[in-house]
């Protein structure tokens, strides 16, 4: 049997990241279908955003199901389902990541130089941005069954990623995640500098630079280096923190974090109207976000 902590925490990932699925698609359908909120073509990576987590947080509450039921009887085990259950898992972490990305540099740009943001922004199609998405989970894909020969061949006794996957493609995913926790990070430091230390010192108040697409920027970012970053740290460096003695501690932070994110979005966008439309700056250059 195993450890109670095990199914606690197995658990907690499994509700939480059902939670978040709902949440994502109701704010998805408060948004087009509801109109609780204003539809802005300039949000297109924040709804897409949206649509990704609604998606990725339903594969991770089946992974976590499926885990659960293999902590129960060997008799749900079957041959090579893991791998099926997480590797779209997998692809759609790869694409919230650049999206997560995408969206703090387009605060960042929007922030420090905002006539150009104005002017230059609308003229980036976002279809060039998602075919962008699209090559880069094509490498990878080549990266797990091309450079590192990946076979699906699963032992039954595997019900966690790093047995799943190659030691290759682990690696890769280890570092690709710690890449874009650094940049997400420098950029989220760097966009505070320029909305609250540059504003301050120049006399500016930051409730009249801080719009809403930034808030969900920097919310984003906060619940990353929180909720991701800080667990994936534990189980690198705490050999006694691992799968097998505390269970899915990763996937529960994560999904925690989700929830947390999306109902604070859903009080920003679909239950608190604000009476005035923030600025960006003191030059009163609006980015439409």
């Amino acid at each position: 049997m195993p450890a109670a902590s095990v199914i606690v925490v197995a658990s907690i990932a499994f509700l939480s990241a059902q939670t978040s699925c709902f949440l994502n698609f109701f704010l998805l359908y408060s948004i087009f279908f509801k109109r609780k909120s204003p539809i802005k073509p300039d949000w297109s990576l924040i709804y897409f955003r949206f649509g990704a987590d609604s998606v990725y947080t339903l594969f991770i509450a089946l992974n976590m199901f499926y885990y659960l039921l293999l902590q129960i009887s060997s008799v749900f085990n079957f041959k090579n389902f893991i791998f099926y259950l997480l590797w779209p898992s997998l692809t759609l972490g790869t694409i919230r990541a650049i999206v997560v990305f995408l969206i703090t540099l387009d605060r960042v740009i929007a922030a420090y130089i905002p006539v150009f943001y104005h002017n230059y922004r609308s003229r980036i199609p976002m279809i060039a941005v998602f075919a962008t998405i699209i090559c880069y989970i094509v490498f990878e894909q080549y990266f797990l069954f091309g450079f590192c020969g990946y076979v699906i061949d699963i032992p039954l006794t595997c019900d966690n990623l790093k047995c799943a996957i190659s030691q290759c493609y682990y690696e890769y995913w280890l570092w690709y995640e710690q890449i874009m926790y650094v940049l997400i990070g420098i950029l989220t430091i760097s966009l505070v500098f320029r909305l609250f230390v540059w504003n301050y010192c120049n006399g500016v108040s930051s409730s009249h630079v801080v719009t809403r697409a930034t808030r969900i920027a920097l919310l984003e970012s906060v619940m990353i280096c929180t909720f991701d970053a800080f667990p994936s740290f534990l189980l690198a460096h705490i050999p006694s923190v691992n799968f097998q003695s505390v269970g899915p501690i990763s996937a529960a932070s994560k999904n925690t974090g989700f929830v947390i994110e999306a109902i604070i979005i859903c009080r920003l966008l679909i239950f608190k109207k604000d009476s005035v439309q923030p600025m960006w700056s003191t030059s009163r250059i609006s980015p439409s976000s």
